[in-house]
């Protein structure tokens, strides 16, 4: 299945959620690819730090590429700790037949009080990286903490934001495509004896 998006309406979904919710996000095409991000993207301090560590970034991406698939095997959002410990959500984008297109994945955060519940595993993750100790903790120090009914709210938000970009057209598939006509073909039958 090929999933098609318009970049600028995307943009502006992304945007608009960063800008209600001061919340970084990007949005993954079907196979957890980033296409896009949030255009005032200002990571937390410690993930710009490690990012420009390619390793680090690998991760990253396999982080990503794993809470996708956990959106696709549940069919619904996620919200989970990236590989360093930062809290982050991952909500599928949907067509009308549930069939995922995209995801939009949000986070870098902190739930409120429990910064220094996990700043040891934030640490440890960290180790690898060879970056000095005390460095990792300042930056550690300047993220954001986010309330659990605000980080609760966002999560509610960009799952209405995923529903937006499918309804919008801002990402469609190929309905041409072999699969896409077979998911629509069994989403239709299921009642009946295939």
């Amino acid at each position: 299945m090929l999933s098609f998006f318009d970049r600028e309406k995307v943009q502006r979904t992304i945007d608009s959620f960063y800008l209600v919710s001061g919340i970084h996000s990007a949005v993954f095409d079907e196979k957890g690819r980033a296409i896009g991000w949030s255009q005032n993207m200002v990571r937390s301090p410690l993930c710009m730090l490690l990012r420009r560590i390619p390793a680090f970034e690998q991760q990253c991406i396999k982080c990503d590429q794993i809470a996708c698939q956990r959106c696709k095997q549940f069919g619904k959002g996620q919200q989970y700790r990236c590989h360093i410990g930062l809290e982050e959500f991952a909500v599928p984008i949907m067509s009308d037949n549930n069939l995922i297109i995209g995801y939009i994945i949000a986070g870098q955060l902190i739930p409120y009080g429990q910064r220094e519940d996990t700043l040891p595993q934030v640490i440890e993750s960290c180790r690898m990286y060879d970056v000095d100790e005390s460095v990792i903790v300042k930056a550690y120090h300047e993220h954001r903490e986010i309330e659990p009914t605000v980080l609760d709210a966002a999560f509610e938000i960009l799952q209405a934001c995923t529903a937006h970009v499918w309804m919008t057209k801002a990402a469609s598939v190929n309905e041409g495509g072999l699969i896409y006509q077979i998911t629509k073909y069994i989403g239709e039958h299921l009642d009946d004896n295939l």
